[in-house]
């Protein structure tokens, strides 16, 4: 090697050990979500960044102000160690819906053009009024009936929001609807090889049913099923608070089948513990219902059945016990995810921060991060 070799070789940057992925923004209703991974040499997704920050005020008073929304945002980014201002948006539960619609292909036309125009023929209004987007769920012989899964939005309702983030001074390379992150994230996690995952993704006042064939997203739906409903069932039988519902359920647990050893903190509440499954069960057992009936679709759809479990994702899964509960009125595994970021290790292993890692509801921020780190086929 010369000389000028050797010195380009000395002022040559050295090579990055990692690739930083865009920041998943998550937008909840009470919290918004940061997550950014990076890419490792050896092909491993690591955790870089995480933060979960409560509103200063409602999110919609806060998407309203651009100012403080701006200042909002990169109080957090700055914070937490976050690289870059490319992000990947999750679009807001209750500014879109999604639709499964079945079509046939036409020779004149491509899948693209024969869903506008089967949607056109459901939507209210102009069809340019809305911004469709949509997932494949079945591809077969070319002249067999598909089926897709359809997300739909007001355009005027996309474009503020994406306004709203631009002046923010975020960068947005990708805005997707949380089914698509959540099969992502789920996908990504190591786990043994499953026919068929509903993944229930519990929030305060609105849940959803995710269900997955493989990498296949059969099914999309929100249910009323939800957190509030619960502790509100609570609130009412026992005259109590709300919080004190929630306290009390943490503390005790759901799982009939634990057993108290001596010492438990739990020890001794027996009498509770059952009040608390008598007066829930009912709501359960309407969960169990709707699971039942996406379980009977994703078999009519793919053809067959074939193994199944669920996953548990969100607010219901600090409740402990809840997914010992469900796996004894389903007959299926049942698997929480109080710690969606663990599979992908630890930037630190300060207290606060191993407490921000077991935040449930950073599934979809996850998710939406992972993207283009991870195959999406």
């Amino acid at each position: 090697m010369n000389a000028l070799q050797q010195l380009a070789t000395r002022l040559r940057p050295p090579l990055s050990r990692t690739r930083r992925g865009a920041i998943g923004i998550d937008l909840s209703l009470t919290r918004l979500h940061m997550v950014q991974f990076s890419k490792l040499r050896d092909g491993r997704i690591a955790l870089h960044a995480q933060a979960s920050l409560k509103y200063p005020e409602s999110r919609d008073e806060l998407l309203a102000n651009a100012k403080n929304l701006k200042a909002f945002i990169h109080r957090g980014l700055a914070a937490n160690g976050f690289s870059g201002r490319s992000v990947v948006l999750g679009m807001p539960s209750g500014t879109f819906r999604t639709i499964s619609v079945n079509y046939r292909p036409q020779s004149q036309l491509s899948d693209d053009q024969v869903i506008a125009k089967l949607m056109a023929e459901r939507l209210d209004g102009a069809i340019s009024d809305y911004v469709l987007d949509y997932i494949p769920v079945r591809s077969e012989a070319r002249d067999a009936e598909k089926l897709a899964i359809v997300a739909v939005s007001p355009r005027s309702e996309v474009t503020a929001f994406l306004d709203n983030m631009r002046n923010a001074g975020l960068d947005v390379s990708a805005l997707e609807i949380s089914p698509v992150a959540i099969r992502r994230l789920t996908t990504a996690l190591p786990s043994e090889t499953t026919d068929m995952v509903l993944i229930l993704n519990t929030g305060v006042n609105r849940s959803y049913l995710t269900m997955l064939s493989g990498r296949r997203l059969l099914l999309d739906q929100p249910i009323e099923f939800c957190e509030s409903r619960l502790l509100a069932a609570l609130s009412r039988t026992l005259d109590i608070s709300e919080e004190s519902a929630r306290n009390m359920v943490l503390r005790v647990g759901l799982d009939p089948g634990t057993e108290r050893m001596p010492g438990d903190h739990r020890e001794g509440e027996t009498g509770i513990f059952n009040t608390l499954l008598e007066i829930l069960k009912p709501e359960f057992m309407r969960l169990i219902e709707e699971t039942d009936r996406a379980f009977m679709y994703a078999a009519a759809q793919a053809r067959g059945g074939g193994d199944a479990k669920i996953y548990l994702f969100g607010s219901l899964a600090r409740w402990e016990g809840a997914d010992r509960l469900m796996a004894r009125m389903t007959h299926l595994p049942v698997t929480t995810l109080p710690n969606p970021l663990s599979a992908f290790g630890n930037t630190g292993s300060d207290p606060d921060h191993q407490l921000a890692l077991s935040e449930p509801e950073y599934a979809v921020a996850a998710g939406l991060a992972l993207r283009g780190l991870v195959t999406d086929e």
